[in-house]
C-alpha cells in the first residue's frame, strides 16, 4: 500500500496539477494485475478549480522491469494520443516524470469502474450480450487504427517506425527469445519460418494495441467501460489487433466465442466495419492469429524459465509454461487450416 507518509506529497502534487485550493486524498486499495509497478486506486476531494468535487483516480507507477518497452512518459504520451482519438480508455490526467513527489515516477488516470475478471465476464454474458460487447471492441480498434504512421502525431515520434523488413525483424526477436530459453523448440522454430514465408505486405501501418484481450479491458456487463494496458502499442498491420483478439489462446476455454471468448467473430468484424468504413480482411486476420499463437507460446516458455521466488511462484510458472503446449497445438491446427483455405 502507498505509505501514509507519501499522502501529503501526493496531495500537494494533485492540488497543483488540478489548480485547486485543496486536495484531500483517501487511499482505497492497491489494484491487481500489475506486478512490477505501483498501482493504486485513490479517492480525491478537490476544493476549487475546474475539478471541484470527488473523483476516483488511479496512481500508476512506472514499471521497474528493465525490459519494459516504454518509459512512463512514453506510455503517458500514447495514452494521451489514443484518448484524444476517441478510444474508450481512462483519461490520462497528469504525469510526474521525475519522481520528485513520491520518489518514483507516476501518472494519474481516471478510474474505470467495472470488472476485468475474464471468468466473471464470460459467466455472466449471454451470447447476445457477448456479441454486443465484441461489436464495441471492434469499433474501438477501428478508432485506434485511425492513427496512422503516415500522419503520426509528434507526441509519439519515439515509437520505432517499421520498414519493408518488418517481418524479418519480428522473427529475429522471436528467435532470440527462444535462444535465451535454451531448450530446443522445433515447433516454434518451424512456425516462425512459416511466418516469414507467408507474411503479407502492409500498405498502411496504424497504431495498434497488440494486447487487447480479456483482462485488458473493463466492462460492466455488456457495456465497455475502458480499454487498459497500452504498454505494447506499436505501429503494425491493423489486422494484428483483430487476430490477437480472435486467436484460440485468447478465448479462455470458450472456443466457439471466437472474438476473445466473448462473442462472435462476425460481431467483432461488424463493429470494426461500422467505424472503419470497410470490410475486415479475414485472411490477414487468420494470419495474425497464427502469429499470436507464436507470441503466446514463447511468452509461456519465458515465464516458465524465469526464476521463482518460492514454491507457489514456481508452481504458477510451471503451469503457465504448459500453455506453450496449447500454443503448439493451435499452431499445427491453424496453419493446416490456413493452407487448406488457400488450396
Amino acid at each position: 500500500m502507498l505509505p501514509r507518509g507519501s499522502v501529503k506529497a501526493l496531495s500537494d502534487f494533485l492540488r497543483k496539477a488540478a489548480q485547486a485550493e485543496r486536495a484531500d486524498v483517501g487511499l482505497e486499495r492497491a489494484l491487481p494485475g500489475d506486478a512490477g509497478r505501483a498501482h493504486y486506486l485513490i479517492s480525491v476531494e478537490f476544493l476549487g478549480g475546474p475539478l471541484t468535487g470527488r473523483h476516483a483516480l488511479v496512481v500508476r507507477g512506472q514499471s521497474d522491469d528493465r525490459g519494459s518497452m516504454l518509459t512512463g512518459a512514453e506510455e503517458f504520451a500514447i495514452r494521451r494520443v489514443a484518448f484524444g482519438a476517441g478510444l474508450t480508455t481512462p483519461e490520462p490526467l497528469w504525469l510526474e516524470a521525475n519522481g520528485d513527489a513520491l520518489g518514483w515516477p507516476f501518472m494519474v488516470l481516471r478510474h474505470a469502474a467495472g470488472t476485468v475478471d475474464a471468468a466473471a465476464l464470460q459467466s455472466e454474458l449471454s451470447m447476445e450480450e457477448g456479441d454486443r460487447l465484441a461489436y464495441r471492441l471492434g469499433q474501438e480498434l477501428a478508432r485506434l487504427h485511425r492513427i496512422t504512421l503516415e500522419k503520426a502525431p509528434a507526441e509519439i515520434a519515439f515509437l520505432p517506425h517499421p520498414d519493408a523488413d518488418w517481418a524479418r525483424r519480428r522473427a529475429a526477436e522471436w528467435h532470440a527469445a527462444l535462444d535465451d530459453i535454451g531448450t530446443p523448440q522445433p515447433c516454434f522454430e518451424w512456425a516462425i519460418n512459416w511466418f516469414l514465408d507467408h507474411a503479407p505486405g502492409i500498405e498502411g501501418f496504424a497504431l495498434c494495441h497488440r494486447d487487447l484481450r480479456l483482462g485488458n479491458f473493463v466492462a460492466d456487463g455488456e457495456q465497455l467501460v475502458g480499454i487498459l494496458d497500452l504498454e505494447q502499442v506499436r505501429w503494425s498491420d491493423p489486422m494484428e489487433d483483430l487476430g490477437w483478439l480472435c486467436a484460440r489462446g485468447a478465448r479462455h476455454g470458450l472456443p466457439d466465442r471466437e472474438a476473445g471468448g466473448i462473442g462472435s467473430r462476425e460481431a467483432l468484424y461488424d463493429g470494426y466495419k461500422d467505424v472503419a468504413g470497410h470490410e475486415v480482411d479475414d485472411r490477414r486476420v487468420r494470419f495474425w492469429e497464427i502469429a499470436a499463437a507464436i507470441r503466446q507460446g514463447i511468452a509461456a516458455l519465458q515465464r516458465a524459465a524465469r526464476p521463482a521466488g518460492d514454491a507457489e511462484q514456481g508452481l504458477a510458472a510451471m503451469l503457465t509454461g504448459l500453455r506453450s503446449l496449447e500454443a503448439e497445438y493451435d499452431l499445427l491446427l491453424e496453419i493446416e487450416h490456413y493452407a487448406a483455405e488457400a488450396a
